[in-house]
């Protein structure tokens, strides 16, 4: 779990979960059992495509973002945000987080291609 300095109380997990549609299960208990406060849970390598619906990989009471890899296998991403958290600004292609000056969280441009 990571703490944003400068942002009391804010709490992210980030990490490479290799095929999120058959771990979900797992991932909605825990959230539901920890009640950590988790604001943001970060994915990478979700291996998501455009035939797997949101529903099937929602977390009770997040909202999910997602990049999925747009051919083949592997890759891809998915940020949930808890539906109380403010200023989350939509995930697009080519991005990287950033730290904005109004405490939310932004999304920008890189220089490459993903």
């Amino acid at each position: 779990m990571i703490e944003i300095p400068g942002i009391k109380g804010f709490k992210f997990v980030h990490q490479n979960i290799r095929s999120l549609k058959n771990k979900i299960d797992e991932l909605c208990f825990m959230v539901s059992e920890l009640k950590s406060g988790l604001q943001l849970i970060s994915f990478f390598e979700t291996w998501a495509h455009n035939d797997i619906t949101d529903s099937e990989i929602e977390i009770f009471g997040y909202q999910i973002f997602r990049h999925d890899r747009p051919k083949g296998i592997r890759g891809g991403v998915a940020v949930y945000a808890r539906y109380d958290v403010k200023d989350i600004y939509r995930l697009e292609s080519n991005s990287k987080i950033q730290r904005s000056t109004d405490s939310g969280l932004k999304f920008s441009p890189l220089n490459r291609t993903v």
